[in-house]
């Protein structure tokens, strides 16, 4: 019996793999069509083993340069996705960058790219594995943002 998940992708912790996962939904308020599910087909083809010989609407394989246009593209007309669904694409390409044994350049590339637009510092391989495998008590306390008490002068 196969995996969905490629190879590499299954050798690596769960948490990574559960980011990996949440980033295979396209975006709900997308067309079938939209620049957002043109670069979630190739996000797919990076960590999925596809039904098909030549898949194309699901997970589509492409060449760099139509990757590189497709991230380009989303990178600069995101700004009516839901946050929600740009973190999710952005921390799947942070694994991918920092794991995938081939194509991990172009996805590093892209979650830096999308930290500076979003005006946010890019986490280390070393800090995203260390969050992603924590202890279960800690990567919850980590979750949890709360302002603190205001202080009176």
């Amino acid at each position: 019996m196969t995996s969905i998940v490629q190879e590499w992708a299954a050798r690596l912790p769960l948490r990574h793999q559960g980011v990996l996962v949440s980033a295979v939904r396209g975006c709900d308020t997308a067309l079938r069509h939209d620049d957002s599910k043109l670069l979630s087909r190739c996000l797919r083809a990076e960590f999925l083993v596809p039904a098909v010989d030549n898949p194309g609407s699901y997970i589509e394989f492409v060449d760099e340069q139509t990757l590189l246009r497709r991230m380009n593209v989303f990178l600069n007309s995101w700004d009516h996705y839901p946050m929600h669904f740009v973190m999710h694409i952005l921390h799947a390409a942070a694994v991918l960058g920092y794991h995938h044994p081939v194509h991990w350049d172009v996805w590093l590339r892209f979650y830096r790219a999308g930290c500076k637009k979003l005006h946010l510092n890019p986490e280390t391989k070393e800090q995203m594995d260390a969050r992603l495998t924590a202890a279960e008590p800690d990567f919850q306390a980590a979750q949890d943002a709360r302002l603190a008490p205001e202080v009176s002068p």
